[in-house]
């Protein structure tokens, strides 16, 4: 074959300025490719700071969805933009809204698409699925995580948030302690994790301790989130019946962010603090409630379900004698919360013998059912509460016989 024909004239010529400017114009593409993701993650970091900062004002969260919404037009596919998306759905929706999980899982999902090796969203992921109680998916996002190597110290943190909610406080308190130790750690990400640890204290039967990292964490004015004051609000209400601590706590909350969680938890710190009234006066302190038009049997809407009764409120604590005020006032015994459920299914089912008594003794239905169809008695042997169990059965007994030996009319 003999030699390859040349192009001559101005034909070559034309040839190779098309090549040439083809040329340009893909080196101008890319260029410009690379600037829009470099402005895409400014943007991203710019979110990632209002988010990291965030401790319920509004306007952040306004400013932060602007950066982001900036950031995915400059790049559909920056991983980092969906992250702080992810992110962001949280914060506004709050962490254990089912929907914003799924949403913030769907956003980690599609910035994973495009950048499968952004360690950090591995990272969230991993958050998202423990919250989801998807443990064996959040351990392998961890893990991920660990291998593409994240540079951030919250890895571990999650990893310790895992462990707490699949094996328990014991295993995650060292966990804790140890993520607490990394030099690498921001004052916002220490704050974030000593809350946890007090959760996982509290959670672990000795809630004093718990009292006592809270109270070192909230004399730190930046770490007073409302999210933390109200969590510590219910720890006092609910562990340690400090109602008026937890009233104090509950207020500061909602001044900082007006959010349902916070109102419903102040609601039944104040339904407490009325109930611890009515033992001592009864009678003035019921005539407060109907001048206030405050039913004893309010619940807040939280979302598709519906708040606790006040009532129920005190099961965990076995505290009878609040209870008995509540009762003597006017509550219904039988009004339900959460998953159709009725105090006295609740108090049989986790073994307090105290609130199982007294709600029998007020009359509490033995028939009815909660969502899964347990009677008080069911749930009970169910979960291993045979002394409940058997206060009812005695209980369902002594009514059959007494309608038994009435006279027939």
């Amino acid at each position: 074959m003999g030699a390859p024909m040349r192009m001559h004239g101005k034909w070559g010529t034309t040839a190779a300025i098309v090549v040439l400017a083809a040329g340009i114009a893909l080196i101008a593409a890319a260029a410009l490719r690379n600037a829009d993701r470099a402005a895409a993650r400014a943007e991203a970091a710019l979110a990632a700071q209002l988010l990291d900062g965030y401790s319920g004002k509004r306007a952040d969260l306004v400013a932060a969805a602007r950066h982001i919404d900036a950031a995915l037009q400059r790049d559909p596919g920056c991983a980092a933009a969906w992250l702080e998306k992810a992110r962001w759905r949280m914060d506004d929706a709050g962490p254990l809204d089912p929907q914003a999980l799924y949403n913030a899982s769907k956003d980690l999902r599609r910035g994973l698409e495009s950048q499968p090796d952004h360690a950090d969203s591995y990272v969230l992921l991993g958050y998202v699925l423990t919250r989801q109680q998807r443990f064996d998916e959040a351990a392998s996002a961890f893990e991920t995580a660990r291998r593409l190597g994240t540079a951030g110290p919250w890895l571990d943190i999650h990893i310790a948030a895992m462990h707490l909610r699949r094996d328990g406080p014991a295993a995650a308190e060292p966990l804790y302690r140890e993520a607490l130790a990394d030099a690498r750690l921001a004052t916002s990400t220490r704050y974030y994790a000593q809350e946890q640890l007090a959760q996982a204290f509290a959670r672990n039967g000795d809630p004093q301790r718990a009292r006592v990292l809270y109270e070192e964490l909230l004399a730190h004015e930046d770490a007073r989130s409302a999210w933390a004051m109200g969590n510590y609000s219910q720890i006092l209400r609910t562990l340690l019946l400090d109602v008026k601590a937890s009233e104090m706590w509950g207020r500061r909350a909602l001044e900082k962010m007006d959010y349902g969680w916070g109102r419903d938890n102040l609601g039944r710190t104040l339904y407490l603090a009325w109930a611890e009234a009515l033992i001592v006066e009864k009678d003035e302190a019921k005539a407060a409630l109907a001048k206030r038009g405050v039913p004893l049997d309010y619940r807040a809407e939280l979302g598709r379900d519906r708040g606790t009764p006040p009532l129920m409120t005190l099961i965990h604590n076995d505290n009878v004698a609040v209870a008995a005020a509540l009762l003597d006032a006017g509550a219904n015994v039988d009004e339900t919360g959460d998953r159709k459920t009725t105090s006295l299914i609740v108090a049989a089912k986790f073994g307090k013998v105290g609130m199982t008594r007294l709600l029998l003794g007020r009359g509490a239905n033995l028939d009815a059912r909660n969502r899964e169809g347990q009677t008080a008695e069911e749930a009970a042997r169910q979960n291993g509460h045979p002394e409940t169990a058997e206060l009812v059965a005695a209980e369902r007994k002594r009514r059959i016989q007494g309608q038994q030996s009435r006279p027939p009319l």
